[in-house]
C-alpha cells in the first residue's frame, strides 16, 4: 500500500508542478489579452466542435488506433492470452497488435451521447495445437499415443465399444485470438458544467464476441462520473462504476470482469493545448471493490499511465499499467489453471505445461517421488514464475471530428 501512495503522490505532485508553473506563466502574460468568449470556450462542453457554440456544436468524433496490447483495468487481455496460445512465459511487453475503432456520436436529445469501441485481434487469429499432444480423441484429451500403440501392436483397435483408436489424431484447441474480440456501446448524459464541476451518468454493454464452439463472455455496467471543481488544470475525475449484469457461456476464467465496483481516480495535463503539436500526460488509479464472487478480495488493480503525442489528427502514445495488489490475480478466477497455492504471486509458467520436454521432465518427477504431495510440490517449484506486476505497450492513430 505503501509503494501505491507513494508512486501515486510523486506522480500528483510532478503534474502539479508542471501545470501550475504553466498556468501561472500563461496567466501573467495573458490576463489583459483574456476576451469574453475565450472564458466561455473554456467552460464549454468538450463535446461541442471547436469554435462551435449551442445545440448545433455537437459533433462526431471518429477514432482509428492500432494497439501493441489491449489492458483494460489491469487485465492483459492480448499479452496474457498470446503467451498461453503459444506456451511463452508471460511477459511484461509481448505485442499482440489490435485494431481499435471508435466513434462518438450525439443524439437527438441534448447532452446524450453514444458511443461505439470495438477490439479486433489482428494477431495470432487462428487456433493453435498448444497442448502438442502426438495423439488425442479430441481436442483437450489426455495422450494416447503410447497406450494406442500398445493396444494396435496387440490388436485391440477399440479397447472398449466407445473408445476407438480410428478417430484419434492431433487437435487444435479453441485458442485463437479472433474468438477474444470484442465491442462495447456506452450511452452517457453530460451535464453542463457548474462551480461543483461536472457530472456524467451512463451505462454500457462490453461483450466478446460469440464464435463456433466459444461461447461469449458480456456484462452490463452503469456509472456516475464527477469531474472535481479544483486543481482544473490537472482535470480530475472520479467515477464509480458498478456492475447490474453478468452472462458467462462457456469461459472458465472471468478476470476481474465481475467485480462489484470499479473506481477509478483519473489526472491527465495537456501541454500545448490548442496547438499543432500537443502532449497528453495522465494517470487512472483503479480500485476494485470484491473483484470476482468467490473469494470477494478487493484492492487497486491498476495503476495505468500514459503519455501521448500529437500532431495535429495523428497520435502515438507509451502506455504503462502497473498492478499494485498482486492478490487480486492471483487465483484461478483470474488465471486459468492458476495453481492450488493461491496468493504466494506465482502463477503457472506457459511454457512449462506441454511439449515433449515438459513431459519428460514430470515423467522422471513421477518415477524419482513416490509421495503424491512431494510430487505437487516439485512440479509447482518447476512450472511457476512470477506474476507479471508491470506492462508497456504502445498505440498510434488518427482522430477528426466532424
Amino acid at each position: 500500500m505503501n509503494s501505491i501512495l507513494k508512486t501515486s503522490f510523486i506522480g500528483l505532485l510532478f503534474c502539479i508542478s508542471i501545470g501550475v508553473s504553466s498556468q501561472s506563466k500563461n496567466e501573467t502574460s495573458k490576463t489583459s489579452e483574456i476576451k469574453p468568449e475565450e472564458e466561455q470556450m473554456k467552460s464549454a462542453d468538450p463535446h461541442r466542435a471547436d469554435g462551435k457554440k449551442g445545440e448545433d456544436g455537437h459533433h462526431t468524433e471518429v477514432k482509428i488506433e492500432f494497439a501493441t496490447d489491449y489492458i483494460r483495468r489491469g487485465w492483459a487481455l492480448g499479452t496474457e492470452d498470446a503467451s498461453r496460445m503459444n506456451n511463452t512465459p508471460y511477459k511484461s511487453f509481448q505485442p499482440v497488435w489490435a485494431f481499435q475503432p471508435t466513434i462518438e456520436f450525439p443524439t437527438p436529445i441534448k447532452h446524450l451521447y453514444g458511443e461505439l469501441f470495438l477490439n479486433i485481434w489482428m494477431s495470432d487469429r487462428a487456433d493453435k495445437d498448444n497442448e502438442q499432444r502426438i495423439l488425442q480423441s479430441k481436442s483437450g484429451g489426455p495422450e494416447l499415443f503410447f497406450r494406442a500403440q500398445h493396444d494396435i501392436d496387440s490388436g485391440n483397435i477399440c479397447p472398449s465399444p466407445n473408445n476407438c483408436y480410428t478417430s484419434a489424431g492431433k487437435y487444435v484447441n479453441q485458442n485463437g485470438m479472433s474468438r477474444n474480440s470484442a465491442g462495447e456501446f456506452t450511452l452517457f448524459y453530460d451535464f453542463e458544467k457548474s462551480r461543483y464541476g461536472r457530472f456524467m451518468v451512463g451505462a454500457f454493454r462490453y461483450a466478446i464476441f460469440p464464435t463456433n464452439g466459444s461461447g461469449g463472455l458480456s456484462k452490463t455496467q452503469g456509472y456516475v462520473s464527477w469531474e472535481l471543481p479544483f486543481l482544473e488544470f490537472l482535470h480530475p475525475k472520479i467515477s464509480v462504476y458498478k456492475t447490474v449484469n453478468f452472462r458467462n457461456q462457456g469461459t472458465p476464467a472471468t478476470g476481474l470482469n465481475r467485480s462489484a465496483l470499479y473506481i477509478p481516480l483519473e489526472f491527465k495535463y495537456t501541454f500545448r493545448e490548442d496547438k499543432f503539436f500537443k502532449v497528453d500526460i495522465g494517470t487512472n488509479i483503479g480500485y476494485m471493490y470484491h473483484a470476482n464472487p468467490r473469494n470477494r478480495t478487493s484492492g487497486f488493480s491498476d495503476i495505468s499511465s500514459f503519455i501521448k503525442f500529437h500532431l495535429g489528427n495523428f497520435f502515438v502514445s507509451g502506455n504503462h499499467v502497473n498492478r499494485p495488489d498482486v492478490h487480486l490475480y492471483d487465483n484461478n478466477n483470474y488465471f486459468d489453471g492458476a495453481t492450488r497455492l493461491v496468493h504466494d504471486g506465482h502463477v503457472q509458467d506457459p511454457s512449462k505445461l506441454y511439449g515433449y520436454e515438459n513431459t519428460f521432465v514430470y515423467d522422471q518427477i513421477n518415477a524419482t517421488f513416490s509421495d503424491p504431495n512431494v510430487r505437487q510440490y516439485v512440479k509447482e517449484r518447476y512450472n511457476q514464475q512470477r506474476i507479471v506486476t508491470n506492462f508497456v505497450y504502445f498505440s498510434f492513430g488518427y482522430s477528426k471530428k466532424f
